[in-house]
């Protein structure tokens, strides 16, 4: 397995290495060098704590909207570009938001997992880089107890509905014991219809947890 690890991380560092040739760092907003988001243009971004409400979920909290071009090309750059670095900046804007409600005195922050095959293809879980960035914030730990039991179909390619029947029975919870009555903040990148970060908090919930809320960049 560590094997299997190290073989991954060095192909991506390669093709990191690569695409760092291709487009050299800089500002995605202004164009500065050597940064990939400076803090001038992170301000620009409008932050606004949005609350949803879903089943399962106790609160969702929301960072900015993906119509925001900054914010978007942000994601995508961190998502499918390999640009770890980003996971800073766009972490710090979770962590500005979260300060602003009231949070639970105690959390768990968890990941919302890939499955083995695509985390093996992209070589890391994005909303894995955000929750440890959200950890040094809060001094809380980071938990990754969920899996996803089988590849799903892009979300981004169904309706409504098709989500829900896509996600539904994919999680499962790794260990009950560490999560019975604690509360719990999910993080990932982007929300759609939210079928996702749902199927999550139902199994955290019928694992044992207490409160499950929900942190986002942005939703879509």
């Amino acid at each position: 397995m560590n094997y299997e690890k190290g073989i991954t991380n060095f192909a991506l560092k390669i093709k990191k290495f690569i695409l760092d040739i291709l487009f050299p760092i800089e500002c995605l907003g202004c164009g500065k060098e050597e940064t990939w988001l400076c803090n001038k243009c992170l301000e620009t971004i409008p932050l606004k704590v949005q609350f949803i409400e879903r089943k399962y979920l106790d609160r969702v909290l929301i960072c900015g909207s993906y119509d925001n071009e900054l914010l978007k090309k942000a994601i995508h750059i961190f998502k499918y570009k390999y640009v770890f670095e980003l996971g800073e900046p766009l972490g710090g804007l979770l962590i500005k938001v979260l300060r602003k409600v009231s949070l639970p005195c105690k959390f768990l922050l968890v990941p919302v997992p890939l499955h083995k095959k695509r985390l093996k293809e992209r070589g890391f879980n994005q909303a894995e880089i955000l929750a440890n960035e959200v950890a040094k914030g809060f001094g809380a730990q980071v938990a990754n107890i969920l899996c996803r039991n089988r590849n799903t179909i892009p979300q981004v390619d169904l309706d409504e509905k098709e989500r829900q029947k896509n996600v539904q029975g994919v999680f499962s919870c790794l260990e009950h014991s560490k999560i019975k009555n604690q509360n719990i903040i999910l993080i990932d990148d982007v929300l759609t219809t939210g079928a996702t970060m749902g199927e999550c908090a139902r199994v955290l919930k019928e694992s044992g947890a207490k409160e499950v809320w929900g942190s986002v960049l942005a939703k879509g």
